[in-house]
């Protein structure tokens, strides 16, 4: 299904704007306030993000889930973890790295693979029977332009006629400003 009405109607979004810097540090303060691990930060984050998803694009059967390797991927496998647990076919790509991911977004991955997920390099073909795009390459963090493989998959995703759901913001662009670095 690739008609892009699907959507029924547009996610509200809170009109109150945040640095990213403020962000991330309110993440673990409410993390320590709360006493959550942020594991359970990103686990809270992987099912709101779900949610909408989910609400947005009730039609969506077939989720192909873009990771990074930090952990707006981390959020992404555990979009994908609960998208699968709720019967929604899910094709992910991975970005890989010569670095270790970040221990929470280690955790989502093995979460991901013990529920029986599969990842596939970012380089395979791409099913055309995708419903749903959800982009969790790249977070708020990003202060440069991309290399080029995930400039790549920005392209391609920006190119396929199914709708993109970004996790926290859409890759590529800067958080601070919204421009493309």
């Amino acid at each position: 299904m690739t008609d892009h009405t699907m959507k029924k109607n547009p996610v509200s979004i809170p009109h109150t704007v945040w640095h990213a810097d403020d962000i991330r540090r309110g993440e673990r303060e409410a993390a320590d306030a709360l006493g959550l691990t942020l594991y359970e930060l990103m686990l809270r984050a992987g099912e709101a993000a779900f949610q909408v998803c989910r609400s947005a694009y009730p039609d969506a059967r077939h989720w192909l889930v873009l990771c990074g390797h930090g952990n707006n991927g981390g959020d992404g496998y555990v979009v994908a973890r609960l998208a699968t647990a709720v019967g929604i076919e899910v094709t992910l790509l991975a970005q890989e790295s010569d670095k270790p991911l970040p221990e929470e977004a280690a955790l989502a991955r093995e979460a991901w693979l013990n529920a029986g997920g599969e990842i596939h390099a970012s380089n395979i073909v791409w099913p055309e029977s995708v419903d749903l795009i959800v982009d969790a390459l790249l977070g708020t963090g990003l202060q440069q332009a991309p290399r080029e493989s995930i400039s790549q998959l920005i392209d391609h995703a920006n190119s396929h006629p199914a709708p993109i759901a970004a996790v926290d913001i859409p890759s590529g662009l800067l958080a601070e400003t919204g421009a493309t670095p």
